[in-house]
């Protein structure tokens, strides 16, 4: 995962004709990864409680 994170903010930082990515190359990389992921038959599975935190803490962080 730091591997990921480390391409995408390098990728981020590559400048065509002064238009960067910046952090969004980021979620394109984790996004590219995941699609390889499921062409090579690799799946995952998130546990229920993990998915109402996980929502639980993205209502709290937007403030609703």
């Amino acid at each position: 995962m730091v591997l990921l994170i480390g391409l995408g903010m390098l990728v981020g930082h590559i400048k065509i004709k002064g238009v960067s990515l910046g952090a969004a190359a980021v979620l394109f990389a984790g996004i590219i990864l995941a699609a390889w992921g499921v062409s090579q038959g690799v799946t995952i599975e998130v546990p229920a409680s993990l998915g109402t935190l996980g929502l639980a803490i993205f209502t709290f962080a937007i403030g609703v």
